[in-house]
């Protein structure tokens, strides 16, 4: 999904040039900002795209491939003389196509050049200017080399255009990606990302699979984030059709103190909902309003513990759901007096109450938005 600042910066509808393609070179080093060029490109000219490989990686020759991107073979020198096109746009691969309709072009021996724009070769700082062509040397080290290879395997055009191109600080996150298998292992490396082994946890005589996800939440939690989070690690099979583990970037603006990002929100009737799927848990509820201090209501919340919230409500949170979760366990244990409906799986009975707990506990936070994600 293409970010609206992208397209707000780019031209909305592409450009046609009858008998005439792109044609690029890249290397293993600059393929970032081949990429930057080449969704540039789909953005604002409709015209097929070549690339002669220089030496690229296998993995960055799929890429190539899954984008309908032609490769062929050759130099940089002679790449003009072996284009496929009748008319060829020749750009490097350390440029954006930015404004296509104010491309200027020369003509070469019967090829199209880039842009005799006067301006053209202007650092990127210029970009949200009128320039039709940016270039992207002021930035080398950054969009070059390692960075976007290795940490996205590509541009991370869910990201807006400055987190893109601007080496701005990283989004002031951490998400707790937690599992009991090795599909933990499996999540992406991302800097705001902290795996979570569930069964490594050193949580004494809580650990017990019996209250999965809920475990994390008795553990030693510290974090020095302005916002934390916490997501299942098949959060990207689970939730296909949401923002990807990796790809959370995309959220830093959406990131506020009284704004709660959820993955499973419930609006009306939670409730009554809860009570259909736990039979005899009414009795239970009682016991919270005159115990642990907090009513019960009808407001939207949300599902599964996947959550992202600024650090003072996750610890406000953290604080009331540890007071609430000793207050049962001392008072009834792993034998919690209600019982389930046939499709839940009883062996998990605890965990789906205390996943209830968070529930309940953001019900009652009516000076926070509860947002699905």
């Amino acid at each position: 999904m293409m970010s609206l600042a992208l397209y707000e910066a780019f031209a909305r509808k592409p450009m046609s040039i009858s008998d005439c393609g792109l044609l690029s070179a890249c290397d293993s080093r600059y393929f970032g900002g081949f990429q930057l060029l080449f969704f540039s490109v789909r953005l604002g000219l409709d015209v097929p795209f070549t690339v002669v490989d220089l030496g690229m990686t296998t993995r960055q020759l799929e890429w190539c491939y899954r984008n309908n991107i032609s490769v062929i073979v050759g130099t940089k020198e002679d790449y003009l003389n072996i284009s496929p096109y009748p008319k060829t746009l020749r750009f490097d691969a350390d440029y954006i196509i930015f404004q296509p309709n104010k491309i200027e072009t020369v003509s070469v021996d019967g090829n199209l050049m880039y842009s005799n724009y006067k301006d053209a070769l202007t650092f990127v700082k210029n970009l949200r200017g009128n320039k039709p062509i940016v270039h992207l040397k002021g930035l080398k080290k950054y969009i070059w080399g390692k960075f976007f290879w290795e940490h996205y395997g590509e541009v991370p055009f869910d990201a807006t255009i400055d987190e893109c191109l601007a080496h701005e600080k990283e989004i002031n996150l951490e998400l707790f990606i937690l599992g009991h298998d090795e599909r933990v292992d499996l999540v992406k490396e991302r800097s705001y990302i902290t795996k979570i082994n569930l069964n490594e946890l050193s949580i004494g005589e809580f650990q017990n699979n019996c209250l999965a996800e809920s475990r994390f939440f008795l553990s030693d939690i510290k974090s020095d984030k302005e916002y934390i989070g916490c997501a299942t690690a098949r959060w990207d099979v689970k939730y296909p059709e949401h923002i990807q583990l990796g790809q959370m970037e995309s959220i830093k603006d959406r990131l506020k103190e009284n704004i709660v990002l959820v993955a499973d929100q419930i609006n009306l009737n939670w409730l009554e909902i809860t009570k259909t799927n736990y039979p005899g848990v009414v009795a239970m509820l009682k016991e919270i309003p005159a115990n642990l201090k907090i009513p019960i209501r009808n407001r939207p919340t949300f599902y599964a513990n996947n959550f992202i919230c600024h650090r003072k409500v996750f610890f406000e949170f953290l604080a009331w759901w540890k007071e609430a979760f000793m207050y049962f366990h001392n008072k009834y244990g792993f034998e919690l007096p209600f019982t389930l409906g046939r499709e839940w799986d009883q062996r998990r009975k605890d965990a789906y109450f205390y996943e209830w707990l968070t529930m309940l506990y953001f019900a009652n936070r009516n000076d926070l938005d509860i947002t699905k994600i």
